[in-house]
């Protein structure tokens, strides 16, 4: 309504002005009308008509840009309001100046309500403060930011927002609000269903651990059998037995039996839930290799390790372990199966500032090229004929991506296979 009223007045001014033109004009005219030719009247009214053609051409014009500028108008109302996402833009104070219909919907009121409120009357005290810090950083830095939150409707129901903000001019911010509840709902079943197929992983490197300590167990057992065979022997031949030789037996039995139970303790570490604890890389690989280092033995797997790490770790000790038990079964397969007559691995463990690196390669000749990118997705795998499920090095990644937060990256070196495992070191500060 204001926008007419405008108009009218400026037509009106127009049309004054022009009157006060021609009035001025024909004051000119009438001094000299009696000298003016008849050939200059009829070249005046040809003048007039062609002017007054120019202006109802300039008028149909001036008509079709004004009927483009309304149904601008019209389509820039359309996608604001009937946007797919919600649009707010909020003044240096918080406080709602401009909404589209989306927005509204979403929260569960009308425009109109929304105007001069806070955006953060739908938030909890706590998201009360993070879009605080999130609006005060648009604000201060003038850069797009965005951040997630759950906030609430109208009627008490809630669901899961993705704001973008970005600055207008220097107190004002946009604010594009996505519902993406549907993707949080996806991402917590995606979350459930990895934490699933790593237990079931957890089970089965159980199963591979304890083929490896029954390999460890047979040389021991196989002593302490010897030792009480030789005292009972002895003992039915009326043999004499002295103290010391009873006392050599009972040390060989009791540091026997201590490894075993030592060794035993090793299935602790593969229960489902462990709290992070301090730890040394050093520590974690010998407890390693006391699990699989008999295996590589009687598969006569040379394995060599330069460790020189002093910093400490602050992870699930378990987990790591798991993944560096993957990682070296999965070379001593390709050694196998590739019948290496002088068959490797090695570990190498270094430290650059607060990184640990810890890499493990072998001489199985490498990873073919044409899948070396796709061993690391779930369910692609190699060793069809060995029943593999494609899903070894896929909990491996994350594992240490998501439960130890490092990376784990592989590539092939002039000899094979390369794993390569990076952690953030423990500050006691």
């Amino acid at each position: 309504m204001a926008e007419k009223t405008d108009l009218e007045n400026s037509k009106d001014s127009l049309r004054a002005h022009a009157e006060e033109i021609l009035h001025n004009k024909q004051s000119q005219l009438y001094n000299r009308i009696d000298t003016i030719s008849r050939e200059e009247i009829k070249q005046m009214f040809e003048e007039l008509e062609v002017h007054k053609i120019e202006l109802e051409m300039q008028n149909e014009e001036l008509r079709i840009t004004q009927a483009e500028l309304d149904a601008s108008k019209q389509k820039y109302f359309d996608l604001y309001n009937l946007a797919p996402t919600g649009y707010v833009t909020v003044n240096h104070v918080g406080l709602i100046i401009e909404v589209n219909l989306t927005a509204a919907t979403m929260f569960g009121v009308t425009k109109s309500s929304l105007i001069k409120n806070h955006l953060s009357g739908f938030m909890s005290k706590e998201n009360q403060d993070k879009y605080y810090l999130f609006r005060k950083k648009v604000l201060k830095s003038g850069d797009r930011q965005s951040c997630d939150m759950l906030v609430f409707k109208q009627d008490g129901r809630s669901f899961w927002a993705h704001l973008i903000g970005k600055l207008t001019n220097e107190t004002s911010v946009n604010i594009v609000i996505s519902d993406i509840t549907d993707l949080k709902q996806m991402e917590d079943e995606l979350l459930l269903k990895n934490e699933m197929i790593i237990a079931q992983s957890r089970q089965a490197a159980m199963g591979d651990m304890i083929s490896m300590i029954a390999h460890q167990w047979r040389q021991p057992l196989a002593v302490i059998s010897m030792a009480i065979n030789n005292i009972s022997i002895s003992m039915e031949l009326d043999d004499k037995i002295f103290s010391n030789e009873l006392i050599k037996c009972s040390g060989t039995v009791t540091q026997r039996v201590q490894y075993l139970s030592d060794t035993i303790n090793f299935i602790s570490f593969f229960k489902p839930a462990h709290d992070a604890q301090e730890a040394t890389i050093n520590d974690i690989l010998d407890t390693t290799l006391n699990i699989i280092s008999k295996s590589l033995q009687n598969d006569n797997i040379a394995l060599t390790i330069e460790s020189n790490p002093t910093s400490s770790l602050l992870i699930t000790k378990s987990s790591l372990i798991q993944v560096l038990l993957g990682i070296l079964s999965n070379a001593k397969e390709a050694l196998l199966s590739n019948k290496i007559a002088e068959a490797a691995i090695n570990i190498s463990a270094s430290e650059n500032q607060d990184i640990l690196t810890i890499a493990i390669y072998d001489n199985a000749g490498g990873i073919q090229e044409s899948v070396l990118k796709k061993i690391g997705e779930p369910y692609f795998t190699t060793k069809e004929e060995l029943n593999g499920k494609g899903l070894g090095l896929y909990i491996a990644k994350t594992i240490v991506e998501k439960h130890l937060f490092g990376t784990l990256s592989w590539h092939n070196n002039a000899k094979g296979a390369c794993f390569v495992i990076t952690l953030k070191t423990h500050s006691k500060t």
